[in-house]
């Protein structure tokens, strides 16, 4: 459902009439259609909240955008030859967020010939719609289905950013914790002076309660540090960096489409090494070791929803 009916629902259910001024701001076929639902709500107050939104389903011609799954810096690098016009009506269906990224980050001239957003919310909703169909063909976002009765990894396209940038740190960390699992205080000390006080407290932290390591983890956990290159990054990049590349490295050839929609989710400069490390992914890894490694990430994604660290995308 188109979020400026939600929005314009809300509020007119919690201050009444008044809330109806927001309705100005939709276009003219859709406001006398939010008027009538308002003027229904407001005769019966005691009309269910699900059923208003049932109806406002009925009323609303468009659909969230797939856009709105991705880092608007993609948005940006993918329509650079666009027209501020079409840039402008762009922002009418996507987040506030990013509304705000893709402004502060064009030029001043482009910024400029935005029109305004009254003149977006003027569009006839069917114009709109086929605008917003071309636009996610060209920046090329179909997200997979939300279906099946498990949780797999293909569902971390529809992660949000910030929770998959939870998860890329936290196996980092774990991939660390394996690999100095029983190491000595005096290979252990350098390492952990790389690190702020709150991150290396945080290692120590999992070294001492995270449990046994095998010694065939630990041996493959070691190499896979050993590999990267991870001379020049910052302590946090660093732990980042092996986490994406853990992740790299579950993947199969047929995750690829899906694993594009997660390069999409950060920043361009993060996505582009993202792919750079599921290009170069050891592709001598046998299907049983790709299988561990896929299972070990949806231990550690079970764990972190339990927590309440990252929202639980499954049921």
């Amino acid at each position: 459902m188109n979020h400026q009916f939600l929005a314009a629902f809300c509020l007119m259910k919690s201050s009444g009439i008044k809330g109806e001024n927001l309705f100005s701001f939709v276009s003219e076929n859709e406001e006398p259609q939010l008027h009538k639902i308002a003027e229904s709500f407001l005769k019966n107050p005691s009309i269910d909240f699900k059923e208003c939104v049932k109806h406002l389903r009925q009323v609303s011609h468009l659909q969230t955008s797939s856009l709105d799954e991705i880092h608007p810096g993609w948005i940006l690098e993918k329509l650079k030859d666009e027209s501020p016009r079409i840039l402008g009506l762009l922002c009418r269906f996507l987040t506030g967020d990013k509304v705000r990224y893709i402004l502060n980050h064009l030029p001043v001239q482009e910024r400029n010939k935005i029109p305004k957003i009254k003149e977006a919310f003027c569009i006839p909703p069917v114009l709109l719609s086929l605008i917003q169909t071309l636009i996610e063909k060209k920046v090329h976002v179909t997200m997979p289905s939300r279906s099946g009765e498990t949780f797999s990894l293909e569902h971390l396209a529809w992660f949000k950013e910030e929770d998959l940038k939870i998860l890329f740190k936290d196996l980092g960390l774990e991939e660390i914790r394996q690999a100095f699992y029983e190491v000595s205080p005096k290979i252990l000390r350098p390492f952990l002076a790389r690190f702020s006080l709150s991150e290396a407290t945080e290692i120590r932290r999992r070294l001492d309660h995270g449990g046994r390591v095998s010694v065939e983890n630990k041996k493959k956990s070691q190499k896979h540090i050993l590999s990267l290159k991870l001379e020049s990054l910052s302590s946090q990049n660093l732990i980042s960096e092996i986490g994406c590349s853990v992740f790299a490295s579950a993947l199969l050839s047929e995750d690829k489409s899906w694993a594009e929609i997660v390069c999409q989710k950060v920043s361009p400069e993060e996505g582009y090494r993202l792919k750079r490390m599921i290009q170069e992914a050891d592709s001598h890894k046998t299907l049983s070791e790709v299988q561990a490694s896929r299972n070990e990430i949806l231990t550690r994604i079970r764990m972190l929803g339990e927590k309440g660290l990252i929202k639980r995308y499954w049921r």
